[in-house]
């Protein structure tokens, strides 16, 4: 026979086959893949550091050109959502403050000139000479120069502060605010010691606002980037002028002007009468059991006004929001206020520009769970007749039942009631219930003897 059939070796007894192990050298190829696979990690990994120290460093809605910013000398460009301006580089050894951040809401950031990193802004952070302020979605932040003139800052705003000269003719101090995106209101105090004038540089031109014939009254005013690019300007008292592709416009309180993108048309506008608010009147107090209830604002037009903005918050200064709203008619209904002070407000609108606003008015929302008073006049325990008299008094407004029937009494919640009785012994049952629904009871035990002698 052929040798062709494999010879089978057997392991001794106790003992199992033993594997053959092979040793594989491994090629310049492999150790090049996987070297390269190494290599190619890491780079994975150092992208996503990157991602999230720029995510940290340049806040939504920041591009890039304006965190790190193009400076040539003294100059520096800052630009956001495709506008630019560029503003002066801070002086070396200028450390004098310029103002102060006050009545910061939700997401705001400031960056240091000198700096890359923008920092979470808090209540009382220090602002100097070419700082920068950014605000984010629904967030907001009050800038305050000194007593009465502060700045107003709107969501997504990006501002950045500078100070100005001295203006040679009018011996005024600017202050320069370098303007990119969002929405900036203010109040310029006009008492005749203050030497401040604000001068706020816009994507297409310039405004500066100063005191009312050279400072003798406050000067109040709110200004937007619009969504076409166009700039709103709304001068509610004091004066403005606005420079623009070589024209200067003056502007008085109740003007406003709207600016075309490019800066090469004005449209100047009266802006709109105060509105007059009707309810909830000042101070007024809600009080609610269980659930909040619903607040009905109301107001009418001071004029021909058809568009109204309603501001509803927290503070008196109106910078804590919980409404922000643009209206088509004179109401607002609001049904989840809980316990606490609210402050609103509410200004007509035309166009792109509003006018003054009416004055805050506080309401106070209380959550009362406790029962009305309620005293009963002694009443005979033994009577002759099948009826007694049962009064009393409680708090005023709230509604009295005597046996379960409704009982008129005056304002002061004085009440006088006849009651039928039966004949022998009757609980006479005495209800009052306060506007909320809290309810007080009490009794009084009569024997009526009616028909005995």
């Amino acid at each position: 026979m052929g040798n062709n059939t494999q010879q089978q070796r057997s392991s001794p007894p106790g003992e199992s086959a033993k594997v053959p192990v092979v040793l594989e050298r491994t090629t310049p190829w492999q150790k090049f893949r996987q070297d390269a696979i190494v290599v190619a990690g890491g780079l994975v990994l150092f992208l996503a550091v990157m991602l999230v120290l720029f995510d940290v460093l340049f806040p939504v809605g920041t591009r890039l050109s304006e965190g790190l910013g193009s400076q040539a000398g003294d100059s520096r460009e800052l630009t956001a959502s495709g506008r630019r301006l560029a503003y002066e580089a801070r002086s070396d050894g200028d450390s004098q403050s310029i103002a102060s951040i006050e009545n910061v809401r939700r997401s705001v950031r400031f960056r240091a000139s000198d700096s890359l990193v923008w920092s979470n802004a808090v209540t009382g952070d220090i602002l100097y000479d070419r700082d920068s302020v950014q605000t984010l979605d629904g967030s907001g932040a009050v800038i305050r120069f000194n007593e009465g003139s502060e700045l107003n800052v709107g969501e997504q705003s990006i501002v950045v502060l500078q100070r100005g000269q001295q203006d040679p003719f009018l011996a005024k101090r600017r202050s320069t605010i370098v303007m990119v995106e969002g929405t900036l209101s203010g109040r310029l105090a006009g008492s005749s010691d203050s030497d401040l004038q604000l001068e706020i540089e816009m994507p297409n031109g310039m405004l500066l606002v100063q005191g009312e014939d050279g400072g003798a009254a406050d000067s109040e005013f709110r200004l937007e980037i619009n969504p076409d690019d166009s700039t709103s300007v709304s001068l509610m008292s004091g004066a403005a002028r606005i420079y623009a592709n070589g024209r200067v416009v003056s502007l008085n309180g109740n003007e406003g002007l709207v600016i075309s993108g490019d800066g090469k048309s004005f449209a100047r506008v009266a802006l709109p009468v105060q509105p007059v608010i009707d309810r909830p009147r000042a101070g007024q107090t809600v009080r609610f059991n269980d659930l909040p209830p619903a607040v009905d604002f109301n107001w009418h037009s001071g004029g021909d006004s058809r568009e109204f903005r309603f501001i509803l918050a927290t503070d008196p200064e109106l910078s804590q929001l919980l409404v922000d709203q643009r209206l088509s008619e004179p109401r607002f209904s609001y049904g989840n206020l809980g316990a606490g002070e609210y402050y609103w407000t509410v200004k007509a609108v035309a166009g792109w520009n509003e006018g003054p606003q009416a004055p805050v008015r506080e309401l106070v929302v209380v959550r009362d769970t406790e029962p009305p008073m309620l005293e009963l006049d002694p009443a005979p325990a033994i009577v002759h007749a099948p009826t007694v008299v049962m009064s009393g008094r409680t708090e005023p407004g709230s509604k009295v039942f005597i046996q379960g029937e409704p009982v008129t009494g005056d304002a002061r919640g004085f009440f006088n009631h006849i009651v039928h009785i039966s004949p022998g012994t009757s609980v006479v049952l005495v209800e009052a219930m306060d506007s909320v629904g809290n309810v007080a009871y009490a009794s009084q035990t009569v024997t009526s003897k009616a028909g005995r002698y």
